[in-house]
């Protein structure tokens, strides 16, 4: 369980290395946040749940995964209502199912000095999991670590492409 009182976050979190006896690591993951904006009198309620489930295949270096999110955002107006306008007060709910590769050669993870991060993932959030927001998503992010005498080159690329559903715009 974690919280965060300045951003108004909670997450609790439930993980197990293994599914069935196999070396699939399963994760459930629920959130709840609140996010009062300054600037305005918009107050945003979002609560989430990810089911998720990884696997390492290749010597470790190719990770696979899967998972299904379904997130609702509920966003009110807290100033006193015009009378000639309607109140804003919506709720979205998004739901979306992800897949994800990720091949990884470095030789430490939290602190590369050498090896090579690439990975793809491919979202897709239709009505019939749940969302109201339908579209396509995918992104594909590489980075590359080499040494040189007492310092690391890094670079990074990424690329992403969101397509709505449905008509959507």
């Amino acid at each position: 369980v974690e919280w965060q009182r300045r951003e108004r976050r909670g997450r609790a979190f439930l993980n197990t290395p293994t599914f069935m006896g196999w070396p699939i690591e399963s994760s459930l993951v629920a959130e709840r946040s609140r996010e009062e904006f300054e600037a305005m009198t918009l107050v945003t309620d979002r609560s989430s749940l990810t089911w998720e489930q990884r696997t390492r295949v290749a010597r470790q270096r190719l990770s696979l995964s899967y998972a299904y999110t379904f997130e609702r955002d509920h966003t009110v107006d807290t100033k006193p209502p015009d009378p000639f306008a309607p109140a804003f007060d919506i709720t979205i709910n998004i739901a979306r199912i992800t897949a994800a590769a990720a091949w990884d050669t470095r030789d430490d993870p939290s602190d590369a000095t050498r090896g090579l991060l690439a990975s793809s993932s491919f979202e897709l959030a239709p009505e019939a999991v749940g969302s109201d927001i339908r579209f396509v998503r995918q992104l594909w992010q590489g980075y590359v670590f080499r040494p040189w005498r007492t310092s690391v080159f890094a670079s990074a690329a990424r690329a992403g492409v969101v397509v709505p559903l449905g008509g959507q715009e």
